[in-house]
């Protein structure tokens, strides 16, 4: 499937709540998979579930209401890979390609270093959505 990428430098994690909320009735038919997170967090068992996530080959099935919750218990973010499918035959896998990766999903959401977020769709309607409401808030990067 063919992607529409938006790139965006901000380190506002709020970004990634205005995404997961712009179109509940569509998320909510996917299947979540948290490939990749790091931070700090605000307890043990937070750190204990960082690890269970970066160890897992396959990532992490979440659902987007446990997506919010993680969330609320990382004060500080460095790097994220979330994954949205609506095809759960063929997930996807820490160790596939980018390419891969970006092109079996229907939704990728990666915070890379602290710096940017990429946030890859499929859904047309959706990444126009997507797109204006984050256009109203933030820069967002052309893609070279």
């Amino acid at each position: 499937m063919k992607n529409s990428i938006i790139r965006i430098k901000t380190r506002d994690r709020g970004l990634l709540k205005l995404v997961l909320s712009a179109n509940e009735e569509y998320l909510k038919l996917l299947h979540w998979k948290l490939l990749f997170i790091d931070g700090t967090y605000d307890n043990e068992q937070t750190m204990l579930f960082q690890e269970k996530v970066n160890s897992s080959e396959y990532g992490l099935v979440l659902s987007l209401t446990e997506i919010d919750a993680l969330l609320n218990c990382v004060p500080d973010l460095w790097d994220l890979l979330l994954v949205g499918q609506q095809d759960k035959r063929e997930p996807v896998q820490k160790k596939d390609s980018d390419d891969i990766i970006f092109n079996s999903s229907d939704v990728v959401i990666e915070y890379f270093d602290c710096s940017y977020w990429t946030i890859a769709i499929s859904n047309e309607r959706f990444v126009s959505s997507v797109k204006s409401n984050l256009e109203k808030m933030y820069e967002v990067l052309p893609l070279n």
